[in-house]
């Protein structure tokens, strides 16, 4: 009758289904969702959860009943399938129900039920609530009695179902009838499961965990609360400066191992062996598992979210074009995995291998077929080993890239063609650097540069190689080393090799890729006298843009930001943007980069409307971008909230970002993140905070970040300047004489206003500070004025506007253009360090003194109108206020 007493059924269960005690996946039920359900048992109405494995369909029917009966507590309740949770009674594998033995399972005994139930009653006893988890390893019989009942609202059914089993009789007809209510549970998304992390991990975490684990889960919040336990548990999972980092590749846990293997024995064969081949192939044919007879249960199995189909984007194209399948949650594929005997391995190697199975047509696949051919001890010739190699590289799986690279370098003999080597060799430096070794990454380069000299190739070939070469030294000399000079030292070197073989044509093209790399190494090392104007020419050089020249497009925009000229920036974009999708098959973080740079011009242009749109596409495209730093998507967030005035979030995503470098720092824009999160602490009051956060930044190496120093400089001068630092004024003047010296005329324009305010607060301005500052200030005003109209963007136009104000004495005038600088990003310092506000006060304070109404301010800092309210009255108690204009007038 119930399970156990049948043969095995058709579909795998990857949920527990007899627990002790309630697991903590309990924390990943959305409460309206448990509301809904548990309302409805109350109301003594069936229920009919639906979902894929592991969403947490049995918590919800668990907590719905357990919820009922704390209600009611003469109701009586039973569990048929499942581990009984408190109040309730099981009926498995035999009980009684209203005194009639459901061994009888049959239609008389339904009648026989219902009458007893009916006279129980008419007394004023509720119906009682039956529990079953897992409608699919019901047998028939057991099934059509429960569902005979719960149509005559004989009893309260709570039950869980896939969505194949939700379709078939008796189910399918009980929710159409409306005697059920079908609740279906969807898996998280990104944004719910980032949420769930946080909770689970109790502190926030980074967007590349969050990434990493959906990427792996797909939302499953069983999966993922078993992830998070062994990693944890493994150190790879780790808190580092309050925010939870992962460093390392995952691996299925005990737990999850004797989970997945009870479910896998209860498998009839056919499915079983369906899900151990997609689990060692990766992805499979459908063709393939038809000529293995084992097509059947795909329906079933994609339907349940189980398996699903690979899209054609992922796949290597070609003609074949049969759809293919994969598991949905490679965590689960890899339990899988490492579940399957060593003979069962082999066996199921030979018989995919004699289809028509095509590895090379796998895409991402055909890392894992590699990887099973050398288990299996079966021959891989070494150009598979570096095509599956260079996949996982440009995928960036830095572990099998290094992984593959040396079996395929093992297998090499002394004979085999030096490209190849140099082929394996440069992707395993790749893998070697991305994980932090570069030791090992400069050895591999240095042996490419061997190989290389010993290959038998015409010119054009030799040169495409020895440029790659060098540009991969020195992008590890600029980040591993820290060295500008190396970087392009390295880059001189190959070209002095190219010039001697200067007569090929193809020789002259690629001593121009040279030259334009040798700019990218200048443009991210800071030099820009030396790189920005040749740089920029070279892209707007022809009619459309060039992917060649696509890695010059990134420093040249940060430069063009910092230097205020934004125009030549947009015709860049335009350009460039309409390659993204090419260069992205040779720069796979190129996407990632288009909208990181459109976002930092939006800001520093104080067009925060296009930043909010662009920041939410880079979240909305979160789990698709690869990129070369992983704390990018922190500083996007950090640098948008920090434009909108929402400290404390900004002080929270920076943080974040910058609690990765001590485990392992991508060596992109560190420096950055740092003196973002020193001017959020400042902001909040937090001023022992920002200062430890300026010691590390001194502490820091620069590496990439050098391509932000004018952006650095500024932050630093803000910072300063909410830390109320008493030589502010000749720190602006020192920023903008360091910046007009490299044509940074934005990061000049702003520390020049900084400069005025400066001397607007201690009193020098409107002739009260004497002639001399009269006269500096008039030259400071004058340059201003070029600047801002040179750069023309709606920030600095803002930004000419204040001081010009401050200048004239016109304190009305002054606060309101003060106001007004935070509709384009810029927030200034609001009050002396000894007023007694706490963070969130301070940070409330200020936006009500830009004009914001109390319902945006809630709307931006996620609150309630009645909470920002209630700050604003104690902001007003302690500074002895009774006013917005009082306040603005007293914060300005």
């Amino acid at each position: 009758m119930i399970h156990g007493a049948l043969p095995p059924p058709s579909l795998p269960s990857f949920v527990p289904t007899q627990r002790a005690m309630p697991s903590a996946e309990s924390r990943a039920v959305r409460t309206e969702l448990l509301e809904q359900v548990a309302g409805t048992v109350r109301r003594g109405q069936s229920v009919l959860l639906v979902g894929a494995p592991g969403v947490g369909t049995t918590f919800l029917a668990r907590t719905a009943v357990t919820q009922a009966l704390a209600a009611d507590g003469s109701r009586d309740a039973f569990v048929v399938q499942g581990s009984p949770a408190p109040g309730e009674v099981s009926l498995a594998p035999r009980g009684a129900l209203a005194g009639v033995d459901l061994a009888r399972a049959s239609d008389q005994a339904a009648r026989e039920i219902a009458d007893a139930l009916a006279t129980r009653g008419a007394s004023g006893e509720p119906a009682p609530v039956v529990r079953v988890e897992d409608l699919h390893l019901l047998d028939q019989a057991t099934a059509a009695l429960l569902g005979s009942l719960a149509r005559r609202r004989a009893i309260v059914l709570v039950s869980t179902a896939r969505p194949s089993t939700a379709r078939l009789s008796p189910w399918r007809e009980l929710w159409k009838d409306g005697c059920v209510e079908r609740v279906d549970v969807q898996p998280f998304d990104r944004t719910e499961l980032a949420d769930f992390l946080g909770q689970e991990l109790g502190g926030p975490v980074s967007a590349d965990l969050a990434m990493r684990a959906w990427q792996l889960t797909r939302g499953a919040v069983y999966l993922v609360h078993e992830l998070v336990a062994h990693e944890v548990a493994s150190g790879r999972m780790t808190r580092s400066a309050g925010a939870w980092q992962w460093i390392g590749s995952a691996r299925p846990g005990p737990r999850l191992l004797d989970i997945t293997h009870g479910s896998m024995d209860r498998l009839d064969r056919t499915t079983r062996r369906l899900l151990e081949v997609a689990a060692l192939a990766g992805t499979v044919g459908l063709d393939a598992l038809d000529e293995l007879g084992l097509g059947e249960p795909v329906a079933g199995l994609l339907l349940d979210g189980i398996l699903e189909l690979v899209p054609e984007s992922e796949t290597a194209g070609g003609s074949r074009m049969v759809p293919t399948v994969r598991w949905t949650a490679p965590l689960a594929a890899a339990a899988v995995r490492e579940l399957i005997p060593w003979a069962q391995r082999q066996s199921h190697f030979t018989a995919l291998g004699r289809t028509s199975h095509d590895p090379e047509q796998a895409g991402e696949g055909l890392i894992q077929w590699v990887t099973w051919s050398l288990e299996c001890g079966s021959p891989v010739s070494v150009d598979r080993l570096r095509t599956a190699a260079e996949v996982s590289e440009y995928r960036g799986d830095h572990e099998s890239t290094v992984r593959l690279t040396s079996a395929g370098l093992d297998l090499a003999a002394p004979h085999t063609d030096p490209l190849t080597r140099v082929r394996l060799l440069r992707s395993r430096s790749s893998g070697y650097a991305f994980q932090g070794v570069a030791d090992l990454a400069r050895l591999d380069l240095e042996a490419a540069l061997l190989e290389l000299a010993r290959a038998s190739v015409d010119d054009a070939e030799w040169a495409e190689y020895r440029v790659d070469l060098a540009r991969r030294i020195a992008n590890l000399e600029l980040v591993s080393a820290d060295s500008v000079d190396a970087a392009v030292a390295a880059i001189d070197a190959a070209d002095a090799d190219l010039a001697g073989r200067e007569q090929a044509p193809a020789v002259v093209a690629e001593r121009k890729a040279l030259a334009a790399e040798r700019l990218v190494m200048l443009g991210y090392g800071g030099r820009f006298p030396e790189h920005l104007g040749a740089a920029t020419d070279m892209l707007l050089d022809g009619p459309s843009g060039d992917v060649d020249r696509y890695p010059l497009v990134t420093p040249v925009m940060l430069g063009l930001g910092q230097a205020g000229e934004f125009e030549v920036a947009r015709s860049i974009d335009a350009r460039y943007s309409r390659i993204v999708d090419a260069a992205a098959r040779e720069y796979p973080w190129a996407r990632a980069e288009l909208l990181g740079w459109r976002l930092l011009q939006s800001v520093w242009a104080g067009d925060l409307a296009s930043a909010r749109v662009l920041l939410a596409q880079v979240q909305a495209a979160a789990s698709g971008l690869q990129r070369m730093d992983r704390c990018l998507d922190h500083l996007a967030e950090g640098m948008v909230a920090a434009a909108d005035g929402r400290w404390s979030v900004a002080r929270s995503e920076l943080r974040v970002a910058n609690s990765r470098a001590p485990l392992r720092d991508d060596g992109s824009l560190t420096g950055l993140t740092l003196a973002y999160e020193a001017l959020a602490c400042a902001a909040v009051g937090d001023a022992a905070a920002a200062r430890d956060l300026i010691d590390r930044l001194r502490r820091t190496p620069m590496r990439r970040a050098r391509s932000m120093q004018g952006e650095i400089r500024l932050v630093l001068l803000d910072t300063a300047a909410w830390s109320h630092a008493d030589d502010l004024e000749q720190l602006a003047m020192t920023t903008a004489s360091w910046a007009a010296g490299r044509g940074m005329r934005r990061i000049e324009a702003e520390a020049l206003h900084r400069a005025i305010r400066a001397r607007s607060q201690r009193g020098a301005l409107a002739g009260a500070g004497g002639a001399a500052d009269a006269a500096l200030t008039d030259r400071a005003l004058v340059r201003l004025r070029e600047l801002t109209t040179a750069i023309g963007s709606i920030r600095a136009r803002a930004v000419l506007d204040h001081a010009e104000a401050l200048a004239s004495g016109d304190d009305a005038l002054a606060q309101a253009r003060g106001a007004a600088l935070g509709t384009v990003g810029l927030w200034l310092p609001t009050m002396s360090q000894r007023v007694d506000l706490t963070r969130r006060e301070r940070e409330i304070a200020a936006l009500a003194a830009a004009g914001l109404t109390s319902k945006v301010i809630a709307e931006r800092l996620f609150l309630s109108v009645r909470t920002v309210d209630s700050h604003l009255a104690r902001v007003f108690a302690k500074l002895g206020l009774h006013s917005r204009a009082e306040l603005a007038q007293h914060l300005h």
